[in-house]
């Protein structure tokens, strides 16, 4: 996966792609505090079917893997993301 991203892009299916419908950002609020973190990329109908295009090739595979192998891959995601912070800001 690419490692870099540019504002206003959006990683669909394991790589980063242009938002196609790129108009005005939208807040990511902390829900203890509705504080906005930070800003998002909105995204239109064409981002939302490569998604869900995306997540529905996948699915088989996520399902057949062990309970314990998804466990450890959504452990996986929240230190991938703090690696990646300054690409994701």
């Amino acid at each position: 996966m690419q490692e870099h991203a540019e504002y206003g892009d959006q990683c669909v299916d394991g790589s980063w792609r242009p938002s196609g419908d790129y108009g005005s950002p939208v807040a990511v609020l902390n829900p203890a505090t509705e504080r906005v973190l930070t800003t998002v990329p909105a995204g239109g109908a064409a981002d939302v079917d490569a998604a869900v295009t995306a997540a529905r090739r996948a699915a088989p595979g996520w399902a057949a893997t062990t309970r314990f192998l998804r466990y450890k891959s959504l452990q996986y995601c929240p230190a991938r993301a703090r690696g990646c912070r300054t690409a994701l800001r």
